[in-house]
């Protein structure tokens, strides 16, 4: 895969995503614009094999922790959880068909009880891009992104001083 700048990364996220669905992560509106590998399918139908066996064993009616039945049981559930979505495998692919790799979001600050301040940073893995789009949040309308689709930023660590009292 080629390494994209920041400026590159916006210019496909622009042709892809609106606004709104990239600030808040949509992928369900681009995805039938897409061809999908056989891969999908597969995984698609081991997670639902998977899920089958799980639903099916008699531990999964009986009450109690995880950690109270099978070890059977405790493997079939450790497999299901751990083999990825129909969801996420279509948009690992739409990623990788886009060149954009793996996006992670890593911080997202904003929505109910937080004020109107509201903004998410997603870091693009492959390309060690960080990108934030700020927008603003109201209960009456949600989050509304009118900032544009953001810009590259950097994380920078800082240490602070807060006062506290001894206990």
């Amino acid at each position: 895969m080629k390494k994209l700048n920041a400026k590159q990364i916006l210019e496909i996220v622009e042709k892809n995503w609106s606004v709104k669905n990239f600030g808040d992560g949509g992928w369900w509106h681009i995805m039938r614009e897409f061809t999908f590998s056989d891969n999908v399918e597969k995984i698609r139908a081991t997670k639902e094999e998977a899920h089958s066996k799980l639903i099916a064993h008699p531990d999964a009616r009986s009450g109690g922790t995880l950690q109270s039945k099978s070890s059977e049981y405790q493997s079939l559930y450790n497999t299901y959880h751990q083999l990825p979505s129909h969801y996420d495998a279509m948009k690992t692919e739409i990623l990788q068909q886009l060149g954009l790799g793996k996006v992670v979001e890593v911080e997202q600050v904003g929505g109910s009880g937080q004020g109107d301040e509201y903004y998410s940073v997603k870091h693009f893995v492959d390309h060690d891009v960080y990108i934030r789009t700020e927008g603003w949040y109201s209960s009456y309308e949600g989050t509304t992104w009118d900032n544009g689709y953001g810009e590259e930023v950097f994380p920078i660590e800082k240490t602070i001083i807060v006062y506290e009292p001894r206990n």
